[in-house]
């Protein structure tokens, strides 16, 4: 049976999101608050959109999307020339780096190459999330009290910064297998990878950095691939460097976006509170509708039809995970909360060969925080929030609360 969280008040629960319940008129257009109202007039009247001057698509319905993500005409891969290009334009160095780290990551490869890497990381990183369990439970228990002691000494606290931002960080690092005194400078290095993949700075400092942790780590994941030795060097850095920048930003977002819909509405955080064999299903609601990710981004190698609309090769095809899990064909009441669907239907994490291998990983630790912040949370008030919203990302900039 499912069962109505209590999210009922639609503008209620807008508000938690921080986006307008009012649809535009005439024209869609997202107004940076209203996304998820235009997204549900473009399922109706837009499904698949297209920008014929930029030669690409995007995909809003759960079915065109879903079917899309295990379409082997739309590549991954192909779309590294195109992030490139322009980097490589403004710094030939530069862009090569870029080119280099993403051709290596799961997320931005295909077919055989993707599906051999995959398997040889997922035994081993399976093992090692599996090992972090307790640390995961143990972090969360801490920074809850931490966050207890402050409040009551009359302080007000950030809850992005105290909980939602260093938790997943330093759980990350340790599943990699990064020892304690290295995590700041391995963190940094990562944060500077990244930051390569867009702007013409100098990454190799920080990739010879990597290479070093990946040639030396003994234990995690970065370990037990050394040890095997089937994945390379280079491998390992891109996969480090896309588990730190890509996994700790999607469940800081996942961690701040719950406890600001439980801080939100009394009823939510009081069913929670006294069912908690439905904290798993609400990270799963969370999920679904507060994705991290919004979109993800293919090229057609092959034309290929979506919805019923022909695409051509060498397009470039958005995919709106964000509308696609707020589908009503697909979801009932699927502006709220509830308890009872079937699990597993969401595509926040994607679907079909690149589904995201850290999934289980930010569960783990979305249900270890809401758990442990459970007896808190009736006794705490937002004092200030600020969610950043776009059509490619979700997530919570500040989360300011205050003993009620």
């Amino acid at each position: 049976m499912v069962v109505d969280a209590g999210l009922t008040d639609r503008p209620r629960t807008e508000r938690a999101a921080g986006i307008s319940s009012r649809h535009p008129d005439g024209d869609v257009v997202d107004d940076g608050l209203g996304a998820y109202a235009a997204y549900a007039c473009l399922r109706q009247h837009a499904p698949v959109l297209a920008d014929p001057h930029a030669n690409s698509w995007t995909v809003f319905r759960y079915a065109d999307v879903r079917s899309a993500l295990r379409d082997p005409s739309l590549s991954s891969a192909a779309r590294i020339d195109r992030m490139t290009t322009n980097l490589a334009g403004e710094c030939p160095a530069a862009g090569r780096a870029a080119h280099d780290l993403l051709s290596r990551q799961l997320e931005t490869m295909d077919g055989p190459e993707h599906d051999v890497l995959r398997a040889r990381i997922g035994a081993d990183w399976s093992s090692a999330v599996g090992g972090a369990a307790a640390l995961i439970e143990s972090a969360a228990v801490v920074a809850a009290a931490s966050i207890r002691a402050a409040v009551a000494g009359g302080h007000s606290i950030d809850l992005v910064q105290a909980v939602a931002e260093p938790l997943p960080l330093a759980v990350v690092l340790s599943v990699l297998g990064v020892p304690p005194d290295e995590s700041d400078d391995v963190a940094a290095a990562v944060h500077s990878c990244a930051a390569g993949l867009s702007a013409a700075v100098d990454t190799w400092p920080a990739r010879r950095r990597l290479a070093e942790f990946a040639q030396t780590a003994t234990g995690g994941l970065a370990g037990a691939l050394r040890r095997r030795g089937e994945v390379d060097v280079g491998e390992v850095v891109a996969n480090v460097v896309l588990a730190v920048a890509a996994g700790h930003r999607t469940t800081s977002a996942l961690i701040a976006a719950s406890l600001a819909y439980l801080l939100d509405d009394e009823s939510l955080a009081v069913a929670i509170h006294e069912r908690p064999d439905c904290v798993g299903e609400f990270v799963d609601e969370m999920l679904r509708l507060e994705s991290p990710v919004q979109a993800v981004q293919r090229e057609a190698i092959a034309a290929t039809v979506i919805g019923g609309t022909t695409i051509p090769q060498g397009a470039l095809v958005t995919l709106s995970l964000g509308s696609a899990n707020r589908d009503e064909a697909e979801f009932d009441h699927a502006d709220r909360v509830l308890f009872g669907r079937r699990s597993g239907r969401h595509l926040a994490f994607g679907h079909g060969t690149h589904r995201c291998l850290g999934a289980s990983l930010a569960r783990m630790q979305a249900a270890s925080v809401v758990t442990a912040m459970k007896p808190l949370l009736a006794s705490l008030v937002v004092t200030d929030t600020q969610w950043n919203r776009s059509t490619a990302s979700c997530s919570l900039q500040r989360l300011v609360v205050v003993a009620r």
